[in-house]
């Protein structure tokens, strides 16, 4: 969460009011916070803290980290290339 708010270059409250901060506009407002600028992440991220069976969690939990790192450019795995040769004896 923190990583994905500085790579959108957003501000956040402490962790225990993010809910919060999610869910009602005027706490925002009062604490002159700007919207976060991601609005389907805070859907995406609001339905994994309401959700209350653990297969339903997990499911949505994926989701919301497959939708990051494509919003982050991608992670693949076996991407990785080597720049310098590589000797085997």
């Amino acid at each position: 969460m923190e990583k994905y708010a500085r790579f959108l270059r957003a501000v956040l409250p402490s962790k225990y009011k993010i809910y919060r901060f999610f869910t009602d506009k005027e706490y925002a407002r009062r604490y002159n916070i700007k919207e976060f600028p991601d609005g389907e992440f805070v859907a995406q991220y609001i339905k994994c803290i309401e959700v209350q069976e653990r297969t339903v969690l997990y499911q949505h939990l994926t989701e919301l980290k497959e939708y990051v790192l494509r919003a982050m450019g991608g992670f693949e795995i076996d991407g990785w290339k080597l720049r310098t040769p590589v000797t085997v004896d």
